[in-house]
Formats: C-alpha cells, structure tokens, sequence
C-alpha cells in the first residue's frame, strides 16, 4: 500500500499573500488620492480668495470718477473723436462702393466721391450733358440699400465749356443694414 500524506495544518495559500499586497497598494493609492483632493480643495479655496481681490479691486469705488477727473477735457475730446473714427472705419466700404457702381447712368460721370464714415454722410460730384440724366441717377442711387435721403444740392451749367455740362453736387445718407 502507498503512503497517504495527510497534513493536518495547511500552509497559508499563495494567494493570500498576494491578496494582503493588493490590499496594502490600494490603501496606499486610495491614501494618495484622499491627499490629492484636499490639496486641490486648498488650491481652490485660494484662487477663489484671489478671484475675490481682483474683484474688489475692479470694483466701482469712485475710481472710476477720479480717473475721469484726471483726464483733461482736451484729451477727453480727442478720445471720443479718435473712438468715432475707429467706428467710421469699421463701416462696409464694399457695400457702399458696390452701390455706387451699380448706380451707373449713362450719360452721367462722377468726378468725386466723398464718404464721411464718422457722420454717415457721402457726397458725389459729377457731370452730365443735360438735368435729366442727372435726375434719372439720383432715382437709382435712393433705389440702393445702403443709401437713403439722396438730394442734388447743387447744379449748374458749365458756360465756358464747349458742351455745356451740367456740373452737379448730390448728398446722401450712408446706413449700414444688418
């Protein structure tokens, strides 16, 4: 008959020990991420301090009259000419130039084109053989979208010239369409 080993007190398995390994770096990951929220609880708590200062700082505290105070009336004026330039810059020259081409009479020829970006007016100086042409233009340009309240301001026949031009000044209204 063959031998039977019978152990009556096992030796602890394998994978305990493994289990306790496991089990300690997960106390020490979970130990990690418990600090690393309250440092970034901390973090926050001190930018939220901070956002609070700047805002206090960036708050109204009759600041904003002294600094105005400060500033002469001369350079006040020049700040709100040289804001409403910028404006009259940012107008759609493409649109009011694309109106004007359009507006082609035959018959009638511009000599000038003047804009005012910042008043929103344009002036147009031009020629033409007789008054018809000239009024027949004026009805196209009030027909353009960006052009409103289109009036002659003045004519007036070129005597010394061989033809006899009408010479004539028009204003408008410049507006911008959303």
């Amino acid at each position: 008959m063959a031998r039977f080993r019978i152990d009556f007190l096992p030796r602890p398995p394998r994978a305990r020990r493994t289990g306790a390994v496991v089990l300690a770096v997960g106390l020490l990951v979970a130990a990690a991420g418990a600090w690393s929220v309250q440092m970034l609880r901390a973090e926050r708590v001190a930018v939220q301090a901070e956002i609070e200062r700047f805002a206090a700082a960036r708050a109204p505290r009759n600041r904003g009259a002294l600094a105005e105070a400060a500033v002469p009336p001369e350079r006040q004026r020049e700040i709100l000419q040289a804001n409403r330039i910028a404006g009259g810059l940012n107008r759609p020259w493409s649109g009011l130039f694309d109106a004007v081409e359009r507006s082609a009479v035959d018959g009638v020829v511009l000599l000038a084109l003047q804009p005012d970006p910042v008043e929103g007016t344009l002036r147009l100086t031009g020629e033409a053989k007789a008054l018809t042409p000239v009024l027949d233009y004026l009805v196209v340009l009030q027909q353009q979208p960006v052009l409103a309240e289109v009036r002659l301001e003045s004519h007036e026949t070129q005597q010394q010239a061989a033809q006899r031009p009408v010479r004539f000044v028009a204003a408008a209204r410049w507006q911008v369409r959303p």
